[in-house]
């Protein structure tokens, strides 16, 4: 098996065979098409696997200079649910695995940072990932595959909240005409992708939290992008044609992972998000999707409509003397965060504006999360 490292000036070349790969793989960690829009890829290292002059693993990485350090990440983080490898179904994956990360050491890079890693994948099962691994969230999930009847998504849950939600339907569709729409058009995608974003923001900037990725000048064109050109799936719940709720999430041939929903807080008293979750959750058992996750962090939300639950786990890995300094640095770091959320809200308030105004690459102060 050979490997190899594509730079960034290297893709073009690469992303024919990138996408043949990607059309035979059951999950894809980040699709070659979110590189069609302005997702920033100067410092790619995209570490490949080859057999037989065929492409058959691809594990796609961008080394940032923070400070001092050189730091790897998977290409595109912000707009990707997970950290995760494409090996071809017919390869051995933890050989290929395993020359990925041989590979991998190779990049220009101090510290390989995990921030998502799912349990059973490749990529957890390296000895050097699984060492130094740690539980970082819980993700929930329901098995659509197992459900025939859409309805089933809706009946399995407790009398309770059936009657709840049977309750807002009712009193929504008094209000007006309600339709769930997969949007399918480029105009349509990108204008709820909008909506969505702008949305979301508004409901961070009434919580008093702020969100570094979110707030990035690249994300919302990227967003947006990937949203139009059909890179992500787009969802809207309607009323009488105006969109009050908006879900975008990311579909390969076997899963649906839920990313960034978002709704009008004018309608939040009818349950819209909850009304609009059961409709995707629908979709998936009426399109053949057979698990739809809806990604960290964990709520009681979440974990009312779903039926399994998975960590989700973080890792840094030193691939250099400097790197392993690093380490110590990144717990700190990480220690404050409870710190931010306990502050009350005006000072919370003051700091946000702050951190809005430096206009540095920090880190994403709070995980992604939906309505």
């Amino acid at each position: 098996m050979d490997t190899r490292i594509c730079q960034a000036a290297a893709l073009e070349a690469l992303l024919p065979r990138w996408h043949r790969l990607e059309a035979r793989c059951t999950s894809v960690p980040l699709s070659a098409r979110m590189l069609d829009g302005p997702l920033p890829h100067a410092g790619a290292s995209i570490v490949t696997a080859w057999e037989h002059g065929r492409l058959i693993g691809l594990w796609p990485l961008r080394v940032t200079r923070r400070g001092p350090l050189r730091i790897a990440t998977r290409l595109g983080r912000e707009l990707q649910p997970y950290d995760g490898m494409l090996i071809a179904p017919e390869a051995d994956s933890h050989a290929t695995a395993a020359a990925l990360w041989t590979a991998a050491q190779r990049c220009p890079a101090d510290v390989l940072r995990l921030r998502a890693v799912h349990d059973g994948t490749p990529l957890s099962a390296l000895p050097a990932i699984s060492a130094v691994a740690t539980p970082a969230t819980e993700t929930w999930w329901l098995d659509t595959g197992s459900l025939s009847d859409p309805e089933a998504v809706i009946t399995r849950l407790s009398k309770s909240r059936r009657k709840t939600h049977r309750r807002n339907l009712r009193a929504l569709e008094k209000r007006g005409a309600l339709a769930f729409r997969h949007l399918s058009t480029p105009t349509e995608r990108a204008h709820a992708a909008q909506a969505a974003l702008s949305l979301k923001r508004g409901w961070l900037e009434a919580q008093d939290l702020h969100s570094f990725a979110l707030s990035a000048p690249w994300f919302e064109r990227g967003f947006v992008a990937a949203a139009e050109q059909g890179a992500m799936e787009v969802f809207a719940l309607e009323l009488d044609g105006e969109g009050i709720a908006y879900e975008l999430g990311f579909r390969d041939p076997h899963s649906y992972r839920s990313f960034l929903g978002a709704y009008d807080p004018a309608w939040s008293s009818l349950g819209v998000g909850a009304a609009l979750t059961a409709a995707v959750l629908q979709w998936c058992v009426r399109s053949g999707v057979s698990r739809c996750d809806l990604l960290p962090p964990s709520t009681s939300f979440k974990s009312g409509w779903c039926d399994h639950s998975a960590v989700v786990r973080s890792a840094l890995v030193p691939l250099s003397r400097r790197g392993r300094l690093y380490g110590p640095a990144a717990d700190a770091a990480r220690q404050l965060k409870p710190v931010y959320l306990g502050l009350s809200p005006s000072v919370r308030g003051r700091l946000n504006s702050l951190l809005r105004g430096l206009g540095t690459p920090l880190r994403q102060t709070i995980p992604k999360t939906s309505m």
